[in-house]
This record gives C-alpha cells, sequence and structure tokens, in this order.
C-alpha cells in the first residue's frame, strides 16, 4: 500500500477551519474514491498539522490528486497554510486495526 504523509502550518486562528474543511468537505470526497484506504489529521494547537492518507496504489492517490474535486478542496485548504509544506511518500509494510469495543467494554 502506499503512504503519503503531509506536513504544514496554519495559524492557530484558522485551524478550527481547516480542521471543519477537511471533516465536511474532504472526507465525504476522498471516502468514496476507489483504493483509498483511509486518512488521519493530526494537530497541535500551535497550528501544525499532519496527515497521513493511505491508497491502495499511488496511482490511484495520484488519480484522486489530479481530479477536480480534489483540486476544489486542496486550494480552500492550501489557502489556510503559511510557509512551506513538507511531503514524503511511503510503502506501508505491516498495519494492525484493532476491533474496536464499546466504551467500557472490558
Amino acid at each position: 500500500m502506499y503512504c503519503l504523509v503531509w506536513r504544514g502550518q496554519v495559524s492557530p486562528d484558522d485551524l478550527a477551519k481547516y480542521v471543519q474543511v477537511f471533516r465536511e468537505r474532504l472526507l465525504p470526497q476522498v471516502s468514496r474514491r476507489s483504493g483509498f484506504e483511509g486518512t488521519y489529521l493530526l494537530t497541535k494547537p500551535d497550528g501544525n498539522l499532519m496527515v497521513l492518507s493511505v491508497w491502495e496504489t499511488e496511482e490511484r492517490f495520484k488519480a484522486w490528486q489530479a481530479s477536480g474535486e480534489c483540486v476544489t478542496i486542496t486550494d480552500l485548504l492550501d489557502s489556510l497554510i503559511t510557509g512551506t509544506p513538507q511531503q514524503e511518500e511511503y510503502e506501508l509494510q505491516a498495519q494492525e486495526i484493532p476491533l474496536r469495543m464499546p466504551f467500557g467494554h472490558p
């Protein structure tokens, strides 16, 4: 599997807006894409962000990245970014997704 790690910075004042756009606009669009396996948005109060995105293949990710819906959403997200973001690509070699139990369940 193909993984993309993206790091960026927003103003702390723009952090809530970034999270809102990510949740309400990006997630519904990307979750319908063929080859999409999952994504995580990690934040710090100072506006530091990290996104981990997992795809079946690099080609599936690149197809999403080139799509009009991706460009529209990422343009909006990018307008909130300060500085130069960093991006790294990885190949996923192992994973474990634990079975979720209801809160308080032993």
